[in-house]
């Protein structure tokens, strides 16, 4: 999987929507983590 995101990302095509949604899903993945700690 990793390895179409970076063929992906060297052509440029989406490649600033690539990095929002690597931002987002990092986000999500810390406040699932701080959510399962206050439990």
């Amino acid at each position: 999987m990793r390895g179409v995101y970076f063929a992906l990302k060297r052509r440029g095509l989406g490649e600033c929507l690539f990095y929002f949604a690597d931002i987002v899903f990092i986000e999500q993945v810390s406040s699932l983590i701080d959510a399962h700690k206050s439990l």
